[in-house]
């Protein structure tokens, strides 16, 4: 956000920074990859997978990649700037408008758990409000992972959303840390596309790391939208309130609540400003405040606190001193500097003024604020904030508030702002330099210096007179009431400082003849008049009420727009223009009256320049709209949103809080305490020489209610008020208070000087004389009986009047008179062309007065007044110069034409001249009080009370103590200044000396839509002046009718007759309800202006509806009424002659009270009309009273006509009406029919005992929406159909015996055709094809057949069918309770009425009846048979946390209900079901229908996925037939051919018959004999208009096919597939959890024969069975050793695509020259789709569920692996075999490239002696021993080579064996290869070759190419593969019944054959394991250590020998030695 002359570089802080999320899933993403250990089959399985699934995308593929590495730049740019700059950094969630503040997050219950798991999450965004944001009819749309919500659009300035957008994520966490989330704000643009303004994004790891994972209530800021022609340009447009959650299914919602808050989320583009806040003096100190400091201790001492978003600082605590003028202020002389983050969401800057009094806690009194809005303007030309120096007003309670510690939180709460306290100077400053902590320093002397100009005074005067008090509440009917009034601390705010000059006489109110009390001061009008001296904000005041002109006229305009919005769109598009018009030239004169002379703050000059610049913008936009767009404007809704818009730019204009003057209080007082309170603002009131700068209550009678204060509303109604007060007021320089006393001419304003003589009585005297005193004060006031306070004369004499007293009759003709005469002016000799000419001076009664008249002296004993003489009476009858007009010259009696305005007919005019004349004789001495005492008799004109403080009374009572006696007398100001004691010692008055006798005439017609009240009858209630009259009661009725003229005579009003004719006083209108027990509810309120009528030439007034109003801008229901106010004649002789009208008729049926009807002038003018009702039945109804409605009755009330339906026997069995249509021949309804009371539809049950209870009612006002004109189909006779059928039944029968057998094209005979020829056509075929995927759907472009129409919504939605509403409306019946506004509405509906309403306007007096309503095709209930036909489901939100689903399709209808469950779909969220449900249902008992997608769950119940429900009532119903899709060919062959019961001719037919339409006509050639076409309301259609088939031998005739044509023209619904919406209200309310596609076929059976159904199973798979016998395979390349060589334990592994288990050969073992045979078969069964050409995969993930079935590429993968006894076996080689290119990559022989395989060189002698070996070696190896001719370790043999794999250019020539049976011949070889077909195996019986196994993971060593050879640094080539042997196979594919027929036996087991496989060609040894590693063992060990091993055998033999024999001989030597 650029502020024009302060610009800086800004700091970037991204919401991408906040991504930790994806961190650290981008980290787990490489470790997986690096540390993968999943086995090679399971990954190359995985990977053919994925080549073949199309569907499936990553997470991340919404994610603009560019976006996040400019993300990470910004990132590490934002950290580079941040420590450069030394600014801390600033986390997410810690911005609360001040200083950065760290914010640790807390730890909550939803912590990170299986953060890599997917799972089901919802998403909760709520939009709440929007600042500073850019361009007009704003909305907000959401986009998340590719899914976009809006909100809707808003036209204010700042606009308040409240919206929730909601969705829902199927992920992982991890990933969904990386899912971004955009928010986007649009202008909505009708003609253009919306126009982008500023974007926000964000990771959602970001919300996830929050607690509870969701932000609540915080401000993001927007940025300009990114361009790709410029760098992103990250300025701030703006800030959005937002609150977003992230919860699981389990979890629940956090509440959003929208709190204020000034907390910054993320996404700003921040500057750290200095905000500077200099507080200077403290000023207008309140009684409450200085009072106190008088006293000797504990004097109290003042501070202010600044709060500024969550920064604050407070002054030092200074005490009261005594300024240069001697008044009290509290010097704070303060500089506060605050940082601030810039730009900011902080709202306001909040003051507080503290109270410290000695060791008592601190105390908050009082408070004020500034709204930071007001002072600055963001945009390039606008400016950073500043303000003043000015004022600031604190308000607060009426008493201190004593609280035990201060408010540190949220000062600006609790608070009652009753009171004014004081003002404070301030001035605001932003500068865009960095500030680190808060400072409090001691203002400069300069600065000081600088604002003392500001606190200069100037004078100002408040006046105010009372007019009248009326709805006084009736518990003060016995209280002393008084009124004070005060601006700032000038005036009377409580009760202790009452003076006489603000504030009014304590009075007894009198009772105004109903309920409420009033004061209704009479001739003397109360009068307050208040000096006051203030700042200069005159100028600033006057700036505002210019600006608020414009916002009044754009309110009027609004209110007609909102009148006359039932009438016509075209009347309020004109309105819209009109107000743009007169907007346009307010704004250009609205700088007119402006001086920039008084401009004196910067903010004054920034403001001026900034609404200059905003003027201009919406001028230019206001004509924009008026010639471009405007046409688009047709609809109410749109023109108010545009009047409401234009209004909020304009307010917004007006606000200033630098026009400071406080506001007015007026404070109601009841025996001295405070009970109510009114608040005026002062621009309101402020007075200014110039109309359009002056405020628009200025001076004007209006009604100001008195609020109830807080303690005492909880007590009381909160909807009823204290008082009303009817008053002016008027603020202005005091130097123009002379302005006042002209607005209130011909009133005087007077002082009187009052003196109370008292008198008190004990218990032995009588009452005895006590002195003479004021009522407001204890002052002695016996000193004034003979002189004037100082400054003051006398001016009359002393009288006595009550303090009761209303009237002064005393003065009357005592001193003064007033002399009138009358100027008469005429155009001579009766020509209108002529000019104005004087023709004589006349009386009252015209006769004639001498010229010289105007020049006399007055008589004897008179003189005339200072500054007398003759002028103009203005304030009488006549125009602003005192004119009245006429046709002739008699301005009087019977023939009296006065009009007040000149037309070209007038030839007379007069006007009034008038002089006042003084007495001469007037006797002095009366002036002396205690003479004129004297005079009095001792009982006269006292009142009486039992004590000084209670209220004093007229008559003399018992108890009465103290009596009174108020003596007053009028007093002028003298040449003497007054001193202080005597300046408020008058009180004033607006003493009327013209007062005339009045008649108002209150005119009630009707009500509608109130507030219903249980129990309560309703009357209303008319206050006006000083009396209360009350309607008749109506019984229980939302929409009553009175028709009641209520007459207020003989009302004395004082006052001028122009003055009341253009401010009159107000009528407060109040609608009451009655209760059985006589207590009252309130229905709503509203004041009204009458209509002032001073002679026969006035306008009358015309009736209008009037809002009812509540509390807190509520409204509901409105009042028909006018009032009307008569001027009576002066005398009963001119009562005869008077231009009153005539009384109305009196109600005769209402006995007692006279009262009378609404005379015929007023009440509208009455047509004619026919209202004709369709009630067709009733549905959905609820209980009521717990039981429920059987026998519904239906009351329809048409003004005074109403008519009853007969009940239904039972609802149950039959909800529709025998007898639906309902007559009223004629019927009196308004000409303006907007004005005419509501049609009411009732609903009643009927019970037990003849009780009839009321259940709902429903009221219609939009008459205009029903008016319905006959049109001459409707007027004529039944049209005549016979021929026309005869004609259809004769094309029928041709058509049916022309056709053929049906039979199906394209089909074989039951069994599947090859893949080569033409397969089976079936009804996924066209819907695939018109889906857009013509793969899907092989050879249907050319079947003959036509396309469907898939919409993507509901078939409700598509716009042409209009929801299927046209035939029937749908009324619903509402139960409302009190409390239901309409701007909150939640009405309870209990049911609703099918019907449809006719209201016709009467031709020459004669009904104009509709005989047959158009559109009804059936009555009563409908025999049906419903066909649901559900196809496939889009986008599941599964309810599980794993994210996958076994849906499942539960379909009701009515008490029906069928459950698909066996046929559920395992693991998957976009299933395909392909699934058909018939129903036989009665139509409308069983017409909803609802269609549920459940996930069905093994152990737990089964759960909702979503659902949708639809109507069939209406699609059965309705003129576009949503029974069965009609097709757009007319096929009659094949399965996929016409399904509808009639052909499009009867369709036809039965349209124009449903539709009243003359029947249709056949066009005939010009031979006559043959039809050529139709012609249809008189327009023709022939053959050549329809285009042709594309097959006409599959359709039907010419004449079916144009009317077909027609079909389509007309709108009828075509065949289809609608997409719904599934809903699941589990989670925060109606969440789309997935969309639905289906159709629905209803067939009414009373139309004939039901065709049979359509087949949209599911395409059944072709088995296959797969067949290879492998051979042998040569030139393995051998990768492992074994004793020393080369060697491999050789097996197979084969399976089809998809297929988890392979099967396996066995194992050649030891296999050492590369060669291993095997003769093994393997059978392998699959399934096949023949139209999408791809394979079955089948995929079991749990137990007991079905298997996930998928489609899959038709691969055979073979591969060649190594076995390994103890280890994990090794991979040698694979080929991949597609099945459509069976000889792709077979290899001849030639490229059968041999291996070599290093054999081993031996040496070895013989044991026989022999150098070579011999036979006896050669048989026995281990005779063998090696030479010892070569020394040192045996070298290793070397592995073999791999070949580099050449793919071959172009397919072989091989020779096709074909199928048994197939035709066609076998192909020859040929040359040229490279144009030969791929080979499918589906089209060949077997093939056998040599196909190589191939690998791309072989090491360097074993590589025979040079690519081994490169080094680690050269770029090697990964994607090579390389021969790792050859295998030779035989390959057969046959279908499930050839294989049975033709069986085989597995591996090598019977039955053996085709071919025959005999035993493998290797040694028996080499077959097992063991045996194989025997033989080379022992060669091995032999070679290593044979000859070795023998020696040491020998000698260890020899040696065991030789011992044994020493010991046996040993053991015989001592026997020898013996000798024996």
């Amino acid at each position: 956000m650029v502020f024009g002359r302060k610009k800086k570089t800004s700091v970037t802080t991204s919401a991408l920074s906040d991504a930790s999320g994806s961190k650290s899933s981008l980290l787990k993403r490489f470790v997986n990859k690096v540390s993968g250990s999943k086995s090679k089959v399971k990954s190359k399985m995985k990977s053919l997978k994925s080549k073949t699934d199309k569907t499936g995308t990553d997470s991340e593929a919404d994610v603009d990649p560019s976006e996040k590495e400019q993300s990470s730049h910004s990132q590490s740019r934002t950290k580079t700037q941040m420590s450069d700059s030394s600014i801390d950094s600033y986390e997410s969630g810690g911005y609360h408008g001040g200083r950065r503040k760290k914010k640790k997050n807390k730890k909550t219950a939803r912590d990170f758990e299986n953060t890599d798991k997917s799972g089901v999450y919802h998403m909760m965004i709520r939009i709440i409000e929007g600042r500073d944001l850019p361009g007009v009819n704003l909305r907000v749309k959401a986009l998340v992972d590719g899914r976009s919500e809006s909100t809707r659009v808003s036209s204010e300035k700042d606009p308040r959303w409240r919206q929730n957008l909601s969705f829902t994520l199927n992920r992982t966490m991890e990933k969904m840390a990386d899912t971004v989330l955009e928010l986007k704000l649009y202008s909505e643009n009708r003609i253009a596309r919306d126009k982008l303004h500023g974007e926000w994004t964000c990771f959602l790891g970001s919300i996830l790391h929050q607690p509870d994972r969701a932000i609540i209530s915080k401000w993001v800021a927007l940025r300009r939208p990114r361009r790709d022609d410029v760098l992103n340009d990250s300025e701030n447009i703006g800030f959005l309130r937002v609150s977003i959650a992230i919860y699981g299914n389990n979890e629940t919602p956090p509440p959003m609540a929208d709190d204020e808050s000034d907390e910054l989320f993320s996404g700003a583009q921040l500057q750290q400003f200095t905000l500077r806040l200099r507080l200077f003096r403290l000023h207008a100190l309140a009684h409450q405040l200085h009072q106190p400091w008088k006293s000797r201790k504990n004097k109290p001492c003042y501070s202010v606190m600044v709060t500024v978003g969550d920064q604050s600082a407070e002054t030092d605590v200074q005490m009261i001193s005594y300024a240069e003028n001697k008044v009290y202020v509290v010097a704070l002389n303060r500089e506060i500097t605050l940082p601030i983050m810039w730009p900011t969401v902080i709202n306001s800057i909040h003051f507080a003024l503290i109270l410290s009094k000695g060791k008592k806690p601190q105390r908050i009194v009082a408070r004020s604020s500034i709204l930071l809005s007001s002072i600055y303007v963001a945009g390039e030309e606008g400016f950073l904030p500043t303000f003043g120096p000015s004022f600031i007003n604190f308000y607060g309670p009426q008493t201190i508030p004593k609280l035990k510690r201060r408010r540190q939180k949220h000062p600006e709460k609790d608070f009652n702002e009753h009171m004014f306290y004081c003002r404070l100077l301030v001035s605001v400053d932003c500068f865009d330099s960095p500030s680190e902590n808060i400072s409090i320093i001691e203002i400069s002397h300069d600065a000081h210096k600088y604002a003392i100009q500001f606190e200069k005074y100037f004078k100002y005067a408040l006046c105010c007179s009372f007019f009248n008090c009326s709805n006084i509440d009736p518990s003060f009917a016995s209280a002393s009431l008084m009124f004070i009034v005060s601006i700032g601390n000038y005036g009377s705010s409580d009760a202790h400082d009452i003076t006489e000059r603000s504030s009014t006489l304590p009075t007894m109110p009198y009772s105004d003849g109903a309920k409420y009390f009033t004061l209704p001061w009479g001739n003397y009008k109360p009068l307050v008049y208040i000096d006051c001296v203030f700042d200069n904000s005159a100028f600033r005041i006057e700036r505002i009420n210019a600006i608020m002109k414009v916002v009044t006229l754009l309110d009027h305009f609004i209110d007609d727009a909102r009148v006359n919005g039932d009438q016509s769109p075209e009347d309020v598009a004109s309105i819209t223009v009109e107000a743009i018009e007169h907007t346009c030239r307010k704004l250009d004169s609205l700088f007119v009256h402006h001086r920039p002379k008084d401009m004196c703050t910067a903010l004054d000059f920034d403001r001026y320049s900034a609404r200059k610049q905003m003027i201009e913008e919406m001028k230019r936009e206001l004509v924009d709209l008026k010639f471009n767009a405007l046409t688009l404007v047709d609809t109410v809704v749109d023109s108010m949103r545009l009047l409401c818009r234009i209004r909020e730019w304009v307010r917004r204009m007006a606000l200033d809080d630098s026009a400071s003057l406080p506001d007015v209080f007026v404070k109601m007082f009841a025996d001295g305490k405070m009970i109510g309170i009114a608040r005026i603002p002062t621009a309101k009131v402020f007075f200014s020489k110039h109309d359009s700068l002056r405020g628009d209550l200025c001076a004007k009678l209006h009604a100001y209610p008195i609020e109830w204060l807080q303690m005492n509303s909880q007590r009381r109604k909160a909807e009823n008020v204290a008082a009303v007060l009817h008053a002016r007021f008027w603020v202005g320089d005091g130097n123009k208070v002379k302005y006042w006393l002209r607005d209130i001419e011909p009133a005087d304003q007077k002082s009187y000087l009052e003196i109370y003589q008292y008198q008190k009585k004990t218990l032995v005297s009588d009452f005895k004389d006590d002195r003479l005193r004021s009522i407001s004060s204890q002052m002695d006031m016996g000193r004034f009986t003979r002189e004037a306070p100082i400054g003051w004369r006398y001016k009359g004499s002393w009288f006595v009047m009550n303090s009761h007293s209303m009237w002064i009759t005393r003065e009357t003709s005592k001193r003064n008179v007033i002399d009138k005469l009358f100027e008469l002016a005429w155009k001579p000799g009766g020509d209108p062309s002529t000019g104005w000419e004087f023709k004589s001076y006349t009386d009252y009664y015209g006769k004639m007065l001498p010229k010289t008249i105007i020049n006399e002296d007055p008589p004897d004993g008179w003189e005339v007044v200072e500054d007398g003489g003759w002028t103009v009476d203005l304030h009488s009858y006549g125009d602003r110069e005192g004119w009245s007009y006429s046709i002739t010259d008699c301005f009087w009696g019977d023939a009296e034409m006065r009009d007040d305005k000149q037309s070209p007919m007038h030839l007379y005019r007069r006007r009034c001249l008038q002089r006042m004349r003084k007495s001469k004789e007037y006797n002095e001495k009366e002036e002396d009080l205690e003479v004129f005492l004297k005079g009095l008799r001792p009982e006269e004109n006292w009142e009486y009370a039992s004590g000084e403080n209670t209220p004093f009374h007229d008559e003399p009572d018992k108890g009465d103590v103290v009596r009174r006696r108020r003596c007053i007398i009028e007093i002028v100001k003298s040449n003497d200044d007054c001193t202080p004691e005597t300046a408020n010692i008058p009180r004033l008055y607006e003493y009327h000396k013209t007062i005339c006798k009045w008649q108002m005439r209150a005119y009630i017609l009707w009500g509608k839509e109130l507030l219903p009240s249980p129990h309560a009858r309703v009357f209303v209630r008319i206050t006006f002046m000083q009396h209360s009259k009350e309607t008749s009661i109506v019984e229980k009725s939302q929409h009553p009718i009175w028709n009641e003229t209520m007459l207020f005579d003989n009302l004395m009003i004082p006052g001028a007759h122009n003055g009341l004719k253009e401010y009159p006083p107000s009528v407060l209108v109040e609608v009451k309800g009655e209760r059985q027990d006589d207590r009252e509810v309130f229905l709503g309120r509203f004041y009204a202006k009458p209509i002032v009528i001073l002679n026969k030439a006035d306008r009358r007034g015309s009736l209008a509806w009037h809002t009812l109003h509540f509390r807190n801008q509520r409204t509901r229901g409105s009042l028909l009424a006018v009032f009307e106010l008569f001027l009576l004649p002066a005398s009963e002789m001119a009562a005869t002659q008077a231009f009153l009208p005539k009384l109305p008729a009196i109600k005769t049926h209402i006995k007692g009270i006279k009262r009378f009807e609404v005379p015929k002038d007023i009440r509208p003018t009455f047509e004619e009309y026919s209202v004709q009702a369709l009630f067709w039945g009733v549905r959905n109804l609820a209980k009521y009273q717990l039981l429920s409605v059987r026998r519904p009755i239906v009351e329809i009330i048409v003004g005074d006509e109403d008519a009853v339906t007969g009940p239904l026997p039972d609802v149950n069995k039959n909800p529709n009406f025998d007898e639906p249509f309902i007559t009223f021949e004629s019927v009196r309804l308004p000409t303006l029919l907007h004005l005419a009371p509501p049609l009411v539809l009732n609903l009643f049950d009927s019970r037990a005992f003849k009780r009839t209870p009321l259940v709902g009612s429903c009221s219609i006002s939009d008459f205009k929406r029903y008016i319905h004109v006959m049109s001459k189909s409707e007027a004529r006779a039944v049209h005549d159909y016979s021929s026309f059928d005869s004609f259809v039944e004769q094309q029928d029968d041709l058509q049916d015996v022309s056709e053929d057998p049906i039979v199906s094209i394209h089909e074989g005979e039951g069994d599947w055709v090859s893949q080569t020829s033409d397969v089976k056509i079936d009804w996924w075929s066209k819907y695939y094809y018109s889906l857009g995927l013509p793969e899907k759907a092989p050879n249907y472009e050319t079947s003959g057949y036509d396309q469907l129409r898939i919409y993507d919504c509901d078939l409700e939605a598509v716009s042409e069918f209009k929801g299927f509403e046209d035939f029937l409306d749908t009324f619903k019946f509402t139960k409302s309770s009190k409390g239901n506004f309409d701007d909150a509405e939640e009405k309870e509906v209990t049911g609703e009425l099918k019907g449809k309403l006719f209201i016709t306007k009467q031709l020459k007096g004669k009904p104009c009846l509709i005989e047959h309503p158009p559109g009804v095709e059936f009555t009563g209930p409908v025999e049906c048979v419903v066909r649901v036909y559900i196809v496939e489901a889009k986008d599941l939100v599964a309810p599980r946390s794993s994210g996958i689903c076994d849906p499942y399709i539960v379909v009701r209808m009515g008490k029906q209900k069928v459950k698909l469950k066996k046929g559920y779909r395992a693991d998957t969220t976009e299933p395909e079901f392909g699934e058909m449900v018939e129903f036989k249902v009665q139509i409308p008992m069983e017409k909803d229908l609802t269609i549920s997608v459940m996930d069905k769950r093994t152990l737990l119940a089964d759960e909702e996925i979503g659902s949708t429900r639809i109507d069939l009532e209406n699609r059965l119903l309705s003129k576009f037939r949503g029974t069965v899709g009609i097709a757009d060919e007319f096929v009659t062959k094949g399965d996929l051919g016409w399904r509808d019961q009639m052909s499009p001719l009867k369709i036809l037919a039965r349209y124009c018959k449903k539709m009243l339409l003359p029947s249709p006509e056949v066009v005939y050639d010009e031979g006559g004999k043959k039809a050529a076409g139709l012609k249809v309301l008189g327009l023709s259609f022939l053959a050549k208009d329809v285009a042709d088939p594309k097959r006409p031998e599959m359709c039907g005739g010419p004449i079916q096919r144009i009317a077909l044509f027609i079909l389509h023209k007309i709108g009828i619904v075509p065949e289809h597939v609608e997409t719904r919406v599934l809903t699941s209200h589990t989670h925060g309310g109606n969440i789309v959890c997935g969309r639905l596609r289906c159709f629905v076929d209803i067939f009414p059976a009373s139309l004939g024969l039901i065709p049979p159904s359509l087949d949209i199973s599911l395409r059944e798979p072709q088995p296959y069975q797969l067949r290879i016998a492998l051979f042998y395979v040569t030139n393995t390349i051998l990768c492992k050793r074994n004793f020393g060589k080369p060697s491999g334990d050789l097996y197979f592994k084969i399976f089809v695509n998809g297929q988890k288990k392979p099967q396996k050969t066995d194992i050649h073992y030891r296999v050492t020259d590369g060669y291993g045979s095997f003769n093994w078969r393997i059978v392998i069964d699959f399934d096949y789709n023949p139209w999408e050409k791809k394979v079955y995969m089948y995929e079991k993930k749990r137990m007991f569920k079905k298997a996930h079935r998928e489609l899959v590429d038709p691969l055979v993968i073979i591969q060649l692996w190594d076995n390994n006894k103890f280890k994990k076996d090794g991979f040698i080689g694979e080929y991949t075999l597609n099945l459509f290119d069976i000889e792709y990559g077979k290899m001849s022989e030639s490229e059968q490239r041999d291996v070599q395989y290093a054999k081993e060189k031996k040496t070895c002698w013989c044991a026989l002696g022999g150098k070579f070996m011999c036979k006896a070696c050669i048989k026995c190896c281990c005779s063998c021993i090696p030479t010892g001719e070569k020394k040192g370790p045996p070298k290793t043999v070397p592995l073999p080579r791999a070949p580099r794999y050449g793919r071959p250019s172009a397919r072989p020539v091989i020779t096709k064996e074909p199928k048994e049976g197939a035709v066609g011949e076998t192909p020859s070889p040929s040359s040229d290869s490279s144009f030969d077909a791929p080979v499918s195996l589906f089209d060949m019986y077997a093939t056998s070759g040599v196909w190589p196994m191939l690998s791309r993971t072989l090491q360097n060593d074993q590589k025979l190419d040079e690519s081994a050879r490169k080094k680690k640094d050269d770029d090697a080539q990964i994607d090579i593969d390389y021969v790792m042997g050859c295998l030779e196979m035989e390959m057969q594919l046959m279908t499930k019944a050839e294989a049975e027929a033709e069986p085989v036996g597995k591996k090598r087991n019977e039955p053996n054959h085709n071919p025959f496989l005999d035993k493998p060609d290797r040694s028996k040894w080499d077959s097992f394991w063991f045996t194989s590693r025997v033989k080379p063992a022992l060669s091995f060990w032999w070679r290593k250590c044979g000859a070795q091993f023998l020696m040491v055998t020998i000698c260890v033999l020899f040696t065991v020998l030789v011992s044994a024999a020493f010991i046996y001989q040993l053991s015989n030597f001592p026997f020898k030695l013996i000798g024996l």
